[in-house]
């Protein structure tokens, strides 16, 4: 197929002394972040270089070692061209003979934050992917300069030290590890890998939008060499405050927080320090990030009632404990359709492999008003009663699985599983004095 002149990027002429990613480095990276048992990983690939030239490190060190990977190609859809970036993207992978997916993301829709709406279709679609596959490892692309453009934007979002640590070389999830082999390594040198194996790559030109702040991002580290370091230097040694800052935080979370399967929290004590409530609260919310310690100045002096993120955090009353932290029901996501691998109110991951809750029509989403119906069963009060994951059959429920009501077998389970675990906290079932 042929390449348009302005996707030709990847095969224009350059410096050809620059290092380059070689195997052994590779290998040396992957061997810190990969278990020896995984044996097929997935690679996000963009079309860009980074991404393209991960896939052919990770094929070569796949190969090597006698397993596979699996190329995930995403057509946003967002520009007329993207359906033939991806194909031209499925093609050069194709003359490497690595296998490869095509995913179309059909709901994005140009307005307001698409940038951040679109990287979150994106990594949806990905992981749902890998979870179909039962795959496991998700390797993205970022590198060096990707790392110092992140930290200089959280600098100008005045972030603390969690967010100055800038991304993590690992980050778990319930069943998904997204890894960035490459934050080491520099952007001339992944270029290099693909122009040795004489490929070209797609530059999407919304890299280079005057009013985006990865764009002014990307001008000062490019610019500014020892910027550039000295944001990198900023970003290690956050790492580290990070790292003593999260054992401290699962040292506190043990002590006095207990966690319960049902989605909600109980707090010994009438005070948690911020860095603490802050994972709680995300870890009850199911929100991808922990609030910012601005937002949390009004627990300073001790906790109190009060609703923030989605969350309420109010006395615990006849539980067993001082404080409740809760979600707000007000604030869960509407009922979804049934499949396996769906995710409820950012918290819920439904397992159903053999698709007979998806089969019978089924929806997961708050039993709400329905609460009313099981105040006096378990001692639970209507606050978090409403809040429970419950199954229907169009309006008829038929199971609310953490109080034991199962009038019709939904044929699926459930699995709690927020996108920032609470490190550390007890996980214990409900028991109600």
């Amino acid at each position: 197929m042929a390449v348009p002149e302005k996707q030709r990027s990847g095969l224009e002429t350059g410096s050809r002394d620059h290092d380059r990613v070689t195997p052994s480095a590779f290998a040396e990276a992957m061997a810190r972040i990969v278990p020896p048992a995984s044996q097929r990983v997935a690679v996000a690939v963009s079309g860009g270089s980074d991404s393209l030239a991960l896939a052919l490190l990770t094929a070569r060190w796949q190969r090597s070692r006698g397993g596979s990977v699996l190329a995930l190609v995403v057509d946003h859809g967002l520009r007329p061209e993207s359906a033939f970036e991806a194909q031209v993207t499925l093609d050069r992978l194709k003359t490497q003979k690595i296998e490869a997916r095509l995913i179309r993301l059909t709901t994005l829709h140009r307005g307001s934050a698409i940038a951040s709406r679109a990287r979150a279709a994106r990594y949806d679609a990905l992981i749902a992917a890998c979870r179909n596959e039962g795959i496991l490892d998700l390797l993205l692309g970022h590198h060096r300069q990707d790392q110092a453009e992140t930290i200089w934007i959280r600098q100008q979002a005045a972030s603390a030290v969690t967010g100055l640590a800038g991304m993590a070389v690992v980050r778990e999830a319930s069943d998904i590890r997204l890894l960035r082999p490459l934050l080491a390594f520099d952007k001339t040198c992944l270029r290099n890998v693909v122009r040795d194996h004489g490929l070209g790559w797609v530059e999407d030109p919304s890299n280079h939008a005057p009013a985006a702040g990865r764009t002014q991002a990307r001008e000062v580290v490019e610019r500014d060499g020892q910027q550039r370091d000295d944001l990198l230097a900023v970003a290690h040694h956050a790492a580290m405050a990070r790292r003593v800052q999260e054992q401290a935080i699962a040292q506190e979370l043990a002590a006095t927080v207990s966690f319960l399967p049902e989605g909600y929290a109980l707090v010994s004590g009438n005070t948690l320090s911020c860095p603490s409530l802050a994972a709680v609260l995300a870890a009850v919310s199911g929100r991808d990030y922990r609030p910012r310690h601005a937002r949390l100045t009004p627990f300073q002096n001790g906790l109190r009632s009060m609703t923030l993120e989605g969350v309420r955090v109010m006395p615990a009353g006849r539980l067993p404990g001082d404080w409740l932290i809760v979600r707000e029901h007000a604030a869960q996501q509407p009922p979804i359709s049934a499949r396996d691998g769906g995710l409820w109110d950012q918290r819920f991951r439904i397992r159903d492999p053999s698709g007979e809750a998806e089969a019978k029509g089924l929806s997961l989403g708050a039993l709400g008003k329905d609460a009313k119906l099981f105040r006096s069963r378990d001692g639970l009060p209507s606050v978090i009663l409403q809040t429970l994951p419950s199954w229907r059959q169009g309006e008829n429920l038929i199971a609310v699985p953490h109080l034991g009501i199962v009038r019709s077998d939904p044929g699926a389970t459930l699995c709690l599983s927020p996108a920032q675990p609470a490190t550390g906290a007890l996980f214990q079932p409900a028991v109600m004095g």
